[in-house]
């Protein structure tokens, strides 16, 4: 047994089980790292029917609910784009204020511009693309 950290009958069982074989369980780590008895995921056979997606939502999902969600994550994603943009120019705009402009500084605070109104302009085309809420009734 390890000198330190306490162990879940579970894994005591499978390091003596490595112990004995030779080979350790690829889904086991360090054996000198303590069991902390936090639950770790258990694979299990996808169900019949109502398969699942890795983020466990339902792919029988109406198409117009799958674009509508879709939608929403895309354009969540542009606003943490734009905010993350916005920071770097403001910071490169600072520095170029604080220290003298160089032609390093002025072609950063070019790209940052252009891919900021890139950004921007994806979000204002993605608005007037909004795909109509989803309701429940139309899956029915």
């Amino acid at each position: 047994m390890p000198r330190f950290g306490r162990y879940s009958a579970s894994r005591r069982r499978a390091l003596e089980t490595s112990r004995l074989t030779g080979r350790s369980d690829c889904s086991e780590t360090d054996p000198m790292v303590p069991d902390l008895g936090f639950a770790t995921r258990v694979s299990s056979p996808s169900p019949a029917h109502g398969s699942t997606d890795r983020r466990g939502g339902s792919q029988d999902q109406n198409p117009s609910t799958l674009r509508h969600n879709v939608w929403e994550r895309e354009m969540k994603r542009l606003r943490a784009t734009i905010r993350g943009l916005t920071a770097v120019l403001l910071a490169l705009v600072a520095r170029a204020v604080l220290d003298r402009p160089t032609p390093v500084i002025a072609i950063s605070i070019a790209v940052a511009l252009v891919l900021l109104l890139a950004a921007r302009w994806l979000t204002h085309q993605g608005q007037k693309l909004q795909p109509p809420p989803s309701t429940e009734r139309e899956h029915r």
